[in-house]
């Protein structure tokens, strides 16, 4: 994953460009799918997790800082 192409798109989500998030999600989406899966050991409650994941991840997108994991 390239983390600077991450970060540019990330800045271009918060500043209201909804478009650039396509590219956030098919960049994170199989590590966090993954990563939720190996916890919950289901795949159903694995993608609902995923899909509050990201609402939660869009919804505090203030608060992220630069340099860290989005």
């Amino acid at each position: 994953m390239n983390t600077h192409k991450l970060e540019k798109h990330i800045e271009l989500l918060k500043s209201g460009d909804n478009s650039a998030f396509d590219y956030i999600y098919e960049q994170t989406n199989r590590a966090v799918y993954f990563a939720v899966l190996y916890i919950v050991r289901d795949k159903m409650y694995a993608e609902d997790i995923l899909q509050d994941t990201y609402l939660r991840a869009i919804s505090r997108l203030e608060q992220y800082a630069a340099g860290t994991s989005f």
